[in-house]
């Protein structure tokens, strides 16, 4: 029994270095003038849900997200900004694996809880440019409405990339991850 606690201790600290160093070739893409970009870096937070577990999926988000403070990438805005952009976000991605893959005729697992996870990571960033980023918003248009236009396609775009991403890593590291 200690064995396989060492061995879930172990994904999750590979789980966790896999996201921010793919995190560090994310900030070298282009972004959104205020923040937020295609992260395709969350596939190491998916798989870590999917292979061990909601918590250990909550554990890599929450994790990664501290460590990308610790080298310097994640950008402090103050508390309710590390809350909102980061804590949060990341650790709802650990919420994937709530919602059971559907498996295709084909053999394929569908990882719905992907979208899931999106949509609440969505609504934090939401809830950070309506309340924390205000300011951005152009004159005469609503804080809530631009912060919908500008949070919506980065997070689209995040979704599609880690659903692909999942749907085609997942099989394969399912036959190499064993708890």
């Amino acid at each position: 029994m200690k064995n396989k606690k060492v061995l879930w201790m172990s994904y999750i600290a590979m789980f966790i270095a896999l996201e921010v160093a793919m995190e560090f070739v994310n900030r070298a893409m282009p972004g959104m003038p205020f923040g937020g970009n295609i992260s395709f870096s969350l596939i190491a937070i998916f798989l870590a849900s999917y292979l061990l577990g909601v918590k250990g999926g909550i554990i890599v988000g929450v994790g990664s997200s501290i460590i990308l403070f610790a080298v310097g990438i994640a950008t402090f805005w103050g508390w309710w900004s590390v809350a909102l952009d980061y804590l949060i976000p990341f650790g709802v991605c650990g919420l994937a694996a709530l919602i059971k893959n559907i498996r295709l005729k084909n053999g394929w697992e569908v990882p719905i809880g992907i979208g899931f996870a999106m949509i609440l990571k969505f609504l934090s960033h939401y809830f950070s440019g309506v309340f924390l980023f205000y300011q951005n918003t152009p004159a005469g248009m609503s804080k809530y409405w631009y912060s919908f236009i500008y949070n919506l396609p980065y997070n689209l775009a995040t979704l599609v990339v880690c659903f692909v991403l999942v749907m085609v890593l997942l099989p394969k590291l399912k036959k190499v991850v064993k708890l």
